[in-house]
């Protein structure tokens, strides 16, 4: 067999020069680690919160109060773990509507300068009105409002 027809060695991928190399898993938008953090410490408190546990526990001055205002604190931090996995998704999805937006008006921006091309040939003074000829009107945000705005006059 040549090398070429050789199957791929386990545990990596054809041309790998360490077939024992995992490939990485894409990231969350929460820490695993701390998400199994979260529910090991759950599962710990509710172990303790058992009356069979209480006389051991309160010899080391832990009384079910503290083990409900842990199991409190928990499950705020899982709730805070939520909220902000769910703004990062939401950040995502209104980068991508912004990026989408900016588009349509780039677009449109440069169809009333190819009409202002036409209408003002050789007009200088007019085609700058429309900023055409100068700098890109999508170089940057401040640019682009500018250049909606001017254009809107």
């Amino acid at each position: 067999m040549s090398d070429k027809t050789q199957p791929p060695a386990p545990g990596g991928n054809p041309g790998d020069d360490n077939p024992d190399k995992k490939t990485r898993q894409p990231r969350g938008e929460v820490n695993k680690a701390y998400l199994a953090e979260f529910t090991a410490t759950e599962e710990i408190v509710r172990t303790a919160q058992k009356t069979d546990y209480a006389a051991p526990l309160a010899k080391s001055a832990i009384t079910t109060g503290f083990l409900t205002a842990l199991l409190t604190d928990v499950g705020m931090a899982r709730a805070t773990a939520a909220a902000a996995a769910q703004k990062t998704t939401g950040r995502k999805g209104a980068t991508k509507t912004e990026t989408q937006a900016k588009q349509v008006l780039v677009g449109l921006l440069k169809s009333v300068q190819s009409h202002a091309r036409q209408k003002y040939d050789g007009d200088a003074q007019a085609l700058a009105d429309y900023f055409v000829g100068g700098q890109r009107i999508d170089a940057n945000r401040d640019r682009l409002e500018q250049c909606a705005a001017g254009m809107r006059r």
